[in-house]
């Protein structure tokens, strides 16, 4: 067998063999998320003169999606990490590159079609609920809408920082890995406090009619900056960094 060059029928059989041995967990948490919303929904709905409001189903409904991503990324290569089926992880028949392909597919783009998938079955079961206890009730989640679609875009390139967390961490992947995005941001904040004292001896930021004559090309380059680092540079970069990470973990 050539494990040398990447095989499609292999990844399809990696992606198929995680959905078996985990069928039990995704079934079971899925059902009690969509309990949760469930249950959420018709309360709302209940304490809004029984009408439903579909904005506020789809904030919900985004937020679930993205914590309960975040925290199934966290927990991608939790099979590697256990200590007596990781070596039976190592030694599948497929290279490391199409193992790492795998657990990112599963985790991104399978987790966010199945979660659209199972949030548009979930508004016809609430239609049917709200119509037997409040008023005749007939909505479609539709996943394919802007607003959702945005939550989507957002999660797939936030959803990195987790997975690269759950190959860098042994164990509490997700809590680690908020504690390290946190402690980030908190010294991303300081240096720049820091920077500001010590280049225009204030610690506030009122300098800027004085240090921006033309402050709106200022203010546009740097939005335009923030953009094209966010949405081509750091996705691509933390997964080299993890697919680095991956092979060391794996030799």
């Amino acid at each position: 067998m050539q494990l040398n060059t990447s095989s499609l029928r292999r990844i399809a059989l990696l992606i198929k063999r995680y959905f078996i041995i985990n069928s039990n967990v995704i079934l079971i948490a899925g059902a009690t998320i969509l309990g949760v919303l469930l249950a959420n929904t018709v309360l709302n709905t209940y304490l809004n003169n029984k009408i439903f409001l579909e904005s506020n189903f789809v904030s919900k409904a985004s937020v679930y999606f993205f914590i309960t991503g975040l925290v199934i990324t966290s927990g991608i290569f939790r099979e590697l990490k256990a200590f007596n089926k990781g070596w039976f992880y190592l030694m599948l028949p497929a290279n490391p590159r199409e193992k790492f392909l795998v657990a990112r597919l599963v985790s991104s783009v399978g987790y966010s079609l199945v979660t659209m998938l199972a949030l548009f079955l979930f508004s016809l079961l609430f239609s049917l609920i709200a119509t037997l206890m409040f008023t005749p009730t007939f909505y479609l989640f539709n996943p394919f809408a802007f607003d959702f679609l945005n939550v989507v875009k957002h999660y797939l390139i936030l959803q990195s920082m987790f997975f690269h967390g759950a190959i860098a961490f042994r164990i509490y992947n997700f809590f680690k890995t908020v504690l390290s995005v946190l402690g980030i941001i908190t010294l991303f904040f300081l240096i720049s406090g820091l920077t500001m004292r010590l280049v225009y001896g204030s610690w506030e930021f009122a300098v800027t009619e004085q240090l921006f004559t033309n402050k709106s090309f200022f203010v546009n380059l740097i939005n335009q900056i923030s953009k094209a680092l966010y949405y081509f540079i750091f996705e691509p970069f933390l997964l080299t960094v993890s697919y680095f990470k991956f092979r060391e973990k794996e030799i």
